[in-house]
């Protein structure tokens, strides 16, 4: 992200079509705590902006 290195991130392709379905809205993927827990995560739904301060475990 940025100039910031997030290394050893594990990864998952799967298919998100019934969770699209049952909250009725579209769903392009999800972020699971091994990359929330690198930082204080912003989301602003309104802007639709996200922001992550990095607290640790990223290296320039």
């Amino acid at each position: 992200m940025g100039e910031k290195k997030i290394s050893d991130m594990e990864t998952i392709v799967t298919n998100l079509r019934s969770l699209n379905e049952a909250y009725d809205t579209t769903i392009d993927g999800m972020l699971g705590y091994n990359f929330l827990e690198q930082g204080v995560i912003t989301i602003n739904f309104v802007k639709k902006q996200f922001g992550i301060q990095f607290t640790k475990g990223a290296e320039k």
